[in-house]
């Protein structure tokens, strides 16, 4: 029993390092029902990582004050459906398709909560979104394929700040307390280094849209640093993630908006 439980331990430390990139392969904006009636549409023919590759560093832009930054760069359309093709790392020939939905909506502590799903890879996260940035509270995640757990995490990681600026830089101390059969209470602290790194334009399906890279280095307190970058752009929300374990790319995205 103890050893079953330290193997789980073990799977949900390295988890709880890429949830806020889970969360953001499933999140994008109501802007994109704009881009997806404009012609954006799935391709069978791009390649993976074309999007990624034809991405080109960009002057930053001046958002006008009024900037709707929390509904240009997150979803809340409980319709929507975000198709990515998805690579591990120990295997990247292997691509796959996958749909991340936004499967429902809470109120905690007054705050509007959104869980965010990926069905085929069983992964969720729980969310919200406010003026100042997103923030991640819980995700929740197989082990062994069979069993899922929920990790709180204490206090919740702002994995995204508005209005977003490059150069801007924080760090964010967390712990996440996983519940093993219902009473084994495990905590593992976590500081992670987020930093805009850089402004860019890209293609998605032929029309070019306007993005943030965002690096994040997460320390897991055992003498090891992982890097991590994610890609979120006005419209799409989080198009590409590249991560320890693997690599996401949108392909496209259903949506009716906020």
């Amino acid at each position: 029993m103890k050893k079953f439980v330290l193997i789980t331990v073990a799977v949900l430390i390295l988890s709880v390092a890429t949830a806020a990139n889970d969360n953001q392969a499933m999140q994008t904006d109501p802007a994109l029902n704009t881009a997806t009636a404009a012609g954006i549409t799935p391709s069978a023919t791009t390649a993976f990582q074309d999007m990624c590759g034809s991405a080109v560093t960009t002057t930053p832009n001046t958002q006008p004050d009024d900037f709707d930054w929390q509904h240009q760069l997150s979803p809340t359309d409980l319709n929507s459906r975000w198709h990515y093709r998805l690579a591990y790392k120990n295997n990247l020939n292997n691509i796959r398709d996958v749909t991340g939905i936004l499967n429902y909506k809470t109120v905690i502590d007054g705050k509007d909560y959104y869980y965010y799903f990926v069905p085929q890879e069983n992964k969720g996260n729980l969310v919200r979104f406010a003026a100042d940035g997103a923030y991640m509270r819980k995700l929740n995640f197989p082990v062994f394929g069979i069993i899922f757990l929920d990790v709180e995490l204490n206090p919740e990681i702002q994995y995204m700040k508005f209005p977003v600026k490059v150069n801007d830089e924080w760090y964010q101390d967390s712990t996440g307390t996983v519940t093993v059969f219902g009473f084994i209470k495990i905590k593992q602290p976590t500081t992670a280094h987020f930093k805009v790194q850089s402004e860019f334009d890209a293609m998605l399906n032929g029309k070019k849209i306007h993005g943030y890279k965002i690096a994040n280095d997460i320390d897991r307190k055992d003498g090891q640093i992982f890097h991590e970058e994610d890609w979120y752009a006005i419209g799409p929300g989080l198009i590409y993630s590249n991560t320890e374990e693997y690599i996401l790319e949108l392909k496209d995205f259903e949506g009716l908006g906020n």
